[in-house]
């Protein structure tokens, strides 16, 4: 049997940034919807000297013969075989659709909502 392949453990913090979430909550709901597991993590750090992580990481699936393995839950197993370790990828993303924190804060700021802007009543 193929061993279990390090499971890579990312701040949420830096996941938010690569992906553009401006909204951690967001990002935390759109990773465990995909099947990717958010997980509290604290550590002292080991005697080998590992860098101490804090707060919420983002914990990637590990590789194994027969696929990609999510660890403990069932449920987040069954969201990863479904959304993203599948063939053929679904077609669509299936995530809820929501207006993004700073787009609405833009609209705020300009005294203006989506339709004004999409029907060009900004551009007067």
């Amino acid at each position: 049997a193929m061993a279990l392949q390090r499971r890579e453990q990312i701040p949420l913090v830096d996941m938010c940034r690569r992906l553009a979430f401006v909204d951690t909550k967001h990002a935390e709901e759109f990773f465990i919807h995909h099947g990717i597991e958010v997980i509290e993590f604290s550590s002292p750090g080991t005697p080998g000297g590992r860098k101490k992580l804090s707060g919420k990481v983002v914990q990637m699936p590990a590789r194994t013969r027969d696929g990609w393995d999510v660890m403990y839950n069932a449920e987040l197993q069954a969201n990863l075989n479904n959304r993203l370790a599948c063939w053929p990828q679904p077609n669509k993303c299936d995530f809820p659709r929501r207006v993004e924190l700073g787009l609405c804060q833009k609209f705020d700021a300009l005294g203006l909502d989506r339709v004004d802007i999409v029907f060009g009543a900004a551009d007067v």
